[in-house]
């Protein structure tokens, strides 16, 4: 590999280092997992979009990142918009009462 490759590779393991993290934890068979699905979504929201921000990143792993934000928004909607959705969702859930 060359010395530009390795560069792409570094910026990659970067931005997927907390999907693993996430990915790992997603996969637990002693705790309940289901219930921090949206809270981890929001963590890779928060990591991703970070990232790009830093100055130190650059080059690939900074495009790739947008990417990945892009990604996460086009399938998930905009964080608020998606935290709206759950909650007002949840309270339907818990009392639907209130849609008469």
């Amino acid at each position: 590999l060359t010395a530009a490759d390795w560069k792409k590779l570094h910026g990659f393991i970067d931005v997927l280092e907390p999907f693993e993290m996430a990915t790992k934890n997603a996969e637990g068979e002693n705790y309940l997992t289901l219930s921090a699905i949206i809270p981890m979504q929001s963590i890779l929201r928060e990591k991703t979009s970070a990232y790009f921000k830093n100055p130190n990143h650059h080059g690939y792993g900074m495009t790739f990142a947008k990417n990945m934000l892009a990604s996460m928004e086009d399938r998930f909607g905009r964080e608020p918009d998606y935290l709206l959705t759950i909650q007002v969702g949840s309270r339907d859930l818990l009392c639907p009462t209130h849609l008469q």
